[in-house]
């Protein structure tokens, strides 16, 4: 089956973000600006493990990855819920 690129303003290819065995990475920083954004939960906190493994957060990141979206596409500033309560 060949696969399908995308193709930017510029009408040049976007690569597929995935890796030579087929599987979309997720880095460490981009489990941590994720658990920021959504749970407002900091690294350092005693629940960001329990929340990464709990909540899917590995697979929420690749479901985004593969619509072709950054993260910061994905997160719209919302300067209203943009203060901690």
């Amino acid at each position: 089956m060949k696969r399908k690129s995308i193709k930017n303003k510029n009408n040049f290819p976007i690569p597929f973000a995935f890796d030579l065995f087929g599987e979309i990475p997720v880095s460490k920083s981009e489990i941590i600006i994720w658990c920021e954004k959504v749970a407002r939960l900091p690294a350092d906190s005693p629940r960001f493990e329990w929340y990464v493994n709990n909540w899917c957060v590995v697979d929420k990141i690749r479901r985004v990855k593969l619509q072709h979206l950054t993260l910061d596409d994905y997160f719209i500033h919302d300067a209203a819920n943009d203060a901690r309560y």
